[in-house]
């Protein structure tokens, strides 16, 4: 995912700008992440050589980020 919710600021965080805070920011805010969908917890991926960073989660059924629907707003996968 590229959007992830943060429940200890109430912001929506796109993957890459959360990846470019401070290391030990990161630390301490990951726990409170979870996913704008169905809001199941949510883990940070770091970037490395071949990967861009992300967010993931294990979605709840029914989760609208795993709709092909959700497709045309801001949290694209």
């Amino acid at each position: 995912m590229k959007w992830a919710l943060s429940t200890t600021d109430k912001r929506d965080w796109h993957a890459l700008e959360f990846s470019e805070r401070d290391p030990s920011w990161r630390k301490s805010s990951r726990r409170g992440l979870v996913c704008l969908g169905c809001g199941s917890p949510a883990f940070f991926r770091a970037p490395s050589r071949k990967k861009t960073p992300a967010f993931g989660a294990r979605h709840k059924d029914g989760c609208a980020l795993l709709k092909e629907t959700w497709g045309v707003f801001r949290y694209l996968q």
